[in-house]
């Protein structure tokens, strides 16, 4: 409730698993589940130079659907993003700049009933993989990463390569919400990442 926050105090013992379709090395629908029960599925199509990602809750009803316009290289000048809730809709579009294929700035404009808000985000591109990102405006914070060195066969942000060239390496650990006012919905957390291989890597 907003008027009684509640802040994590002790790392949770909550595990996320994906399970992962594929079509080559393209993933065509992914399921989420955590701790072992069943949350949500999401899947992509593709339709000329439009891919629509639509994520679907246990029930089956849409909770997320997100459109995306691809132009040079099949990646994305702009999207957007419909997040469905029994309170309200929200509705995000998003104009992506790219540089050696990785996106580094984004601009995104949010509607929430009748308020509307600027964002604007940068991701910082080390050795091939995305280090930080940073929502800039209207507030400075994000989130940082460190990486292995195994090579990552597999886009496992789950964009598909639409929005850009993925990480180079596998993802080790992510320090969440670095630099944001405390909040409830925003606190300092962090994870931890383990993989499982097969004979392809």
């Amino acid at each position: 409730k907003k008027d009684n926050p509640k802040f994590v105090d002790k790392p949770s013992d909550e595990l996320v698993k994906f399970v992962i379709y594929l079509s080559g090395t393209t993933i065509t629908e992914y399921s989420k589940y955590i701790n072992d029960e069943f949350v949500e599925t999401t899947t992509f199509s593709r339709y000329d130079s439009v891919i629509e990602k639509v994520t679907k809750d246990a029930a089956g009803k849409v909770s997320l659907k997100s459109v995306y316009k691809l132009g040079a290289n099949d990646l994305a000048v702009s999207s957007v993003d419909t997040s469905f809730t029994d309170q309200e809709l929200d509705v995000y579009r998003s104009e992506y700049i790219y540089e050696n294929n990785f996106w580094v700035e984004k601009t995104m404009v949010w509607k929430a009933g009748e308020t509307i808000t600027d964002f604007y985000f940068r991701r910082t591109i080390e050795n091939e993989n995305v280090t930080v990102f940073m929502m800039e405006e209207p507030a400075a914070c994000g989130n940082r990463y460190s990486f292995n060195d195994d090579i990552n066969k597999l886009d496992l942000s789950f964009s598909n390569g639409i929005t850009g060239k993925w990480s180079k390496n596998l993802k080790v650990h992510t320090l969440w919400n670095y630099g944001c006012p405390c909040g409830p919905s925003n606190s300092i957390a962090n994870s931890d990442y383990k993989y499982e291989f097969d004979s392809d890597g």
